[in-house]
């Protein structure tokens, strides 16, 4: 009798014991994915007001409309409803710097609560813009090589030129890019999910793993095998960059850099109407002073 009362006691302890164990467990994770929770959607907030700074937009003076439009004449951008306008982070570089490092630190800081498709098209963003800031970056530091003899004036006028010109061609990029993000925020905002630290797709585990592959794969391949790589990667992994204005046409950017660098001299109709053996040195001129700083 004593036996089966300690039995159906110690029975009772034990059940009490573990359901208050797993009850408290239960609780601790419960407020743990609320918080988690939480953070993620202050990093989406944090993005989404990052992305409203990407929709302010500068017209360009009337006046320097048909100037704008002469620089970019011949080139392959697709010029869309906006015209002549141009996201206000493109009016100047160091707009543009303080733009790049916010992007960057955004990712860093926000990076564990993102899951892999908004992450990735923020990454790819990054890369875009750190890829336009080492063009511009290399510009300014033609610009401001002593071999020209430009005056500070001239400079700042043609960096500043520079950055707007680069705004209306590549907005089409930025709009993209905008779209696509705010996209997947809305569709994460709809139904939030705890994301990559408490589990993972296996499709986006699939793409994750595949990036890496590509970027790992392609150094060590033949040129045939490594462009293969290098197609698939950008347009089929990273389509917003792959697709990006910027990423297929880099050298008619650095034909719209060499119209600015000699637009005191020359209005771009002039340039053209020089001989063409002229028009070759001033042009092979600046193309070897900026590609000592860039690359």
């Amino acid at each position: 009798m004593l036996f089966l009362i300690i039995k159906y006691i110690v029975v009772a302890l034990i059940i009490a014991y573990f359901t208050i164990v797993l009850a408290r467990r239960k609780k601790v994770d419960i407020e743990l994915k609320g918080e988690f929770l939480e953070h993620k959607l202050q990093a989406y907030v944090r993005i989404h007001t990052f992305l409203v700074k990407t929709q302010d937009v500068i017209a360009s003076p009337i006046y320097l409309e048909h100037y704008y439009q002469t620089l970019i004449n011949g080139t392959p951008f697709k010029i869309g409803d906006q015209k002549m306008e141009y996201s206000s982070f493109f009016n100047s570089f160091e707009k543009f710097d303080a733009y790049q490092k916010e992007l960057k630190d955004i990712i860093s800081r926000n990076s564990i609560y993102l899951d892999y498709t908004l992450e990735n098209i923020l990454l790819e963003m990054q890369c875009w813009i750190e890829d336009i800031h080492d063009m511009l970056s290399a510009f300014i530091k033609t610009e401001r090589d002593g071999s020209w003899k430009f005056s500070q004036k001239q400079q700042e006028d043609h960096i500043n030129l520079a950055c707007q010109i680069f705004g209306i061609v590549l907005q089409n990029d930025i709009n993209n890019f905008s779209h696509k993000i705010n996209n997947k925020l809305a569709r994460r905002l709809q139904h939030p999910r705890l994301g990559k630290w408490y589990h993972e797709s296996c499709f986006d585990k699939f793409l994750s793993k595949l990036s890496e592959y590509c970027e790992k794969r392609a150094d060590g391949k033949s040129n045939r095998k490594k462009s293969l790589l290098q197609l698939f990667y950008l347009y089929i992994l990273h389509p917003a960059y792959g697709c990006s204005q910027f990423n297929k046409y880099p050298s008619f950017l650095i034909v719209v850099l060499a119209f600015i660098h000699w637009s005191d001299k020359y209005t771009r109709d002039e340039f053209d109407e020089l001989e063409l053996e002229k028009r070759a040195v001033m042009i092979n001129g600046f193309h070897k002073c900026f590609i000592k700083y860039y690359g």
